[in-house]
C-alpha cells in the first residue's frame, strides 16, 4: 500500500509561513512521503471568490459568552474544508499538515499499510499542559480517509435541531476548526463505527518566538 500524499498548507507569499514550511517539509520527505504544497485560503481569498458555503455563527466560549470569528479563523476553516473535499474526490487517504508540522518520530505503520484505521491525529502542540501531558494540536497534522472526510464535510449542511430549551435552532459553525475536528473524533470514537487513533507524539507544532506565527486568534 503506497504512502498517502502529504498536503502541506502554507502561504506562498508570506515569509513566516515559508520559513516554517522550509523547515518542516523535508522531515516528511525523509520519511518517504510525497509532499504537495497547498496554497492556504486567506481572508482575501474568501472575499475575492465569495466563498459562502460554510455558515459561521458566533464562537461559544466555555463560560457561555460569544464572539465573532476573525477573518483568519474563517480562512483556516476553509483551507481544511477544501482538503476534506479533495480527499473525497480522490477516493484515497491523505495526510493534511500545516506549514509548522515537524516530524519528530517515525510515523505509524497504520498510515501506509493495509489497516482499518480511518482517521488519526498526528500532531502535538508546543509544550505540555499543567499535568505534564502532551496536548493534541488537531489541525497541525492528521491522517484522513474518505470515510472520515465524508463525516467532516457534513458541517456545511444546514440542519435544524431542538435545543435544551425545546427551541428549533440552526446548526452551523460555533467553534474553530480544530475544536470541531476534536469533537467529531470523540463522537466517532464513542460510537465505535470507525477506527480512529491519537498518534499525537509523532509530529510537533513548532514556533519560533522571534518571528511569531501567521495566525491571530482572539481569546
Amino acid at each position: 500500500m503506497p504512502r498517502p500524499d502529504v498536503w502541506m498548507i502554507s502561504i506562498s507569499d508570506n515569509p513566516v509561513s515559508q520559513h516554517y514550511r522550509d523547515i518542516c517539509k523535508p522531515t516528511w520527505e525523509e520519511q518517504g512521503f510525497n509532499v504537495i504544497d497547498f496554497e492556504a485560503v486567506t481572508p482575501e481569498t474568501v472575499e475575492k471568490e465569495n466563498m459562502n458555503e460554510l455558515e459561521f455563527f458566533k464562537i461559544i466560549r466555555r463560560n457561555g459568552e460569544t464572539r465573532h470569528f476573525t477573518p483568519t479563523e474563517k480562512a483556516i476553516w476553509w483551507s481544511h474544508f477544501v482538503l476534506w473535499h479533495k480527499c473525497l474526490i480522490r477516493k484515497k487517504p491523505i495526510i493534511v499538515a500545516e506549514h509548522d508540522a515537524l516530524v519528530i518520530k517515525d510515523l505509524p505503520n497504520d498510515l501506509y499499510r493495509p489497516s482499518k484505521l480511518k482517521f488519526a491525529f498526528l500532531g502535538t502542540a508546543k509544550g505540555r499542559n499543567p499535568e505534564g501531558k502532551f496536548v493534541i494540536a488537531p489541525c497541525t497534522a492528521y491522517y484522513l480517509t474518505p470515510e472520515m472526510a465524508f463525516e467532516l464535510v457534513k458541517v456545511r449542511k444546514k440542519r435544524w435541531i431542538t435545543n435544551r430549551n425545546h427551541k428549533r435552532v440552526s446548526v452551523g459553525i460555533y467553534m474553530n476548526v480544530d475544536g470541531y475536528m476534536l469533537s467529531e473524533y470523540m463522537r466517532i470514537e464513542k460510537e465505535g463505527k470507525m477506527r480512529v487513533e491519537d498518534y499525537k507524539q509523532h509530529v510537533k507544532q513548532i514556533v519560533d518566538d522571534e518571528i511569531g506565527t501567521t495566525i491571530e486568534h482572539e481569546s
